[in-house]
């Protein structure tokens, strides 16, 4: 066992349940408040469920960051994309410049960002980025092993650390992203591979691709299970048989948020597979997630169902790079300014509402 696989697993085993009495005092809250009865719905349920997780009754959200984790696919070989490996770099280092539909949306959120290079096949570094990169790209799935298992565990802790990292920084609500050409091909691979069904259910446009290029990729997620044969009842197997390093890496960081004890939100497709990822390796780290929006692309629903928790809003959005947190962000002070701010029954002098029970 290698150093990352035992500082992952310890990191597991130090994961706590959130706090029911916290969460408990919350649903009172909501109660009190002069209101119909659970009407703001999903929004009383993020409130609720950050009590547990901060262990407090009044949670609340200061601080908002969003980690970004970029690396290359060897799967793109395949045609299997629009474009070259080298948008990846490209993207990632738009960044750093603030041009990118998530840096738009996350200066609205009031978030910051924080881009990682877990993977990028390029032989130096890119200026403004985190340098985590495992090694240039992962290897063709078509035709074998996207990394080793060590590899994947490395990048896991890479990602475990950064969410530490933030957590340590007093951020009290993580966003997660991705930047990979060719990682809804990894993606749908291993959740085809998790879930024992066939690529054309999991398996969308991407980027924009024609029908023949979808068919293409069906086939070429198809045969990366047949060549790599992975255990679906080993998750670890799965992630660096046909996952990758952007995958990896987002795997470790919902756990590492989940044992620094902060909560974190699912973007899109690829990051909710990730956090499946995780969850099968720790269930408790399910507590800490909160998926924000449903994507357009297929699989996505497949692994939010499996994944347990609902999505807050469908906009047909998947663009990735964690946007669909940003607008999560704003829903949580929306849900927050509710319930810090709305009347008691007592301070707005009407008689409260009570829970019945059909007879």
């Amino acid at each position: 066992m290698g150093d990352s696989e035992i500082y992952i697993n310890n990191l597991i085993t130090s994961i706590k349940e959130p706090d029911q009495q916290a969460a408990e005092a919350a649903t009172k809250r909501w109660l009190d408040l002069c209101k119909p009865l659970f009407a703001l719905g999903e929004l009383e349920n993020m409130v609720i469920r950050l009590a547990g997780i901060q262990r407090k009754a009044r949670p609340v959200v200061k601080h908002r960051a969003i980690s970004i984790f970029a690396s290359d696919n060897g799967v793109v070989n395949q045609g299997v994309t629009q474009v070259g490996h080298e948008v990846t770099a490209s993207v990632t280092y738009n960044f750093t410049r603030g041009i990118t539909t998530v840096n738009a949306m996350a200066r609205q959120a009031g978030a910051d960002i924080y881009p990682v290079d877990v993977g990028i096949d390029q032989p130096g570094k890119i200026p403004g980025v985190i340098d985590r990169r495992i090694r240039n790209g992962t290897g063709d799935i078509a035709n074998g092993q996207a990394m080793s298992r060590d590899e994947a565990y490395r990048a896991m802790q890479a990602g475990a650390e950064m969410a530490e990292w933030l957590a340590a920084q007093s951020y009290d609500l993580l966003g997660s992203g991705e930047m990979g050409i060719g990682n809804t091909t990894t993606s749908s691979a291993m959740l085809a591979a998790f879930l024992d069904i066939d690529a054309v259910e999991v398996t969308g446009r991407g980027a924009g691709l024609s029908d023949d290029k979808l068919k293409t990729k069906q086939q070429i997620i198809r045969q990366a299970i047949a060549v790599n044969k992975p255990d679906r009842d080993d998750p670890v197997d799965v992630l660096h048989k046909l996952g990758g390093l952007d995958l990896a890496a987002l795997t470790g960081y919902f756990i590492g948020a989940a044992a620094s004890g902060t909560a974190v939100l699912i973007d899109g497709f690829i990051t909710a597979v990730a956090a499946l990822t995780a969850i099968r390796l720790a269930p408790a780290v399910r507590g800490y997630l909160f998926p924000s929006h449903l994507s357009a692309e297929p699989g996505a629903r497949l692994a939010l169902e499996e994944i347990g928790l609902p999505a807050w809003f469908t906009c047909g959005m998947r663009v990735g790079e964690g946007t669909g947190c940003c607008v999560g962000f704003d829903l949580f002070g929306q849900a927050l300014a509710a319930y810090d701010n709305i009347a008691t029954w007592a301070e707005a002098g009407i008689g409260a509402y009570v829970p019945q029970e059909d007879k």
